[in-house]
């Protein structure tokens, strides 16, 4: 019987190739940017919400859906609905500085509506205001 000499075939780090890529962690992904983006927005004082655009073409897709009223590309555009009562100017002013920070181009933003009193979302799925809340009273 014959020794055979052991050979080690791990590669040591002054030889070793490409390092593989790390294991996945635990830990859950940060939301994509686009995401990021409309949580600013929508925590932005005088925002409503976002809207889509006329025809809904203001949105960013993502694997799990569409992120209605933020585009990213050359520019970051954002459309919202502001509160009836506030300056839109100043609401305009505030929804940039909110996404300037995550984002390195220009920000537009662009009010698309004025929320009527009372309204408190501009989803789809959302209930619209009873006529009851309206501060008139009146229906039509």
């Amino acid at each position: 019987m014959t020794d055979h000499p052991v050979t080690d075939h791990t590669a040591s780090p002054q030889t070793a190739g490409p390092q593989a890529p790390a294991p996945p962690s635990a830990a859950p992904e940060d939301p994509p940017l686009a995401a990021r983006v409309a949580q600013a927005v929508e925590r932005t004082p005088g925002v409503v919400g976002l809207h889509g655009g006329r025809f809904g073409e203001v949105a960013t897709y993502r694997p799990g859906g569409r992120i209605a009223g933020v585009r990213l590309g050359e520019t970051a555009q954002v459309h919202v609905v502001v509160e009836y009562g506030t300056r839109v100017p100043d609401v305009a002013a505030a929804v940039r500085d909110a996404v300037a920070p995550l984002v390195d181009t220009p920000v537009d933003v662009t009010v698309e509506d004025v929320a009527a009193p009372g309204a408190t979302s501009t989803r789809p799925d959302a209930e619209p205001p009873s006529p009851t809340d309206h501060p008139s009273g009146r229906t039509s």
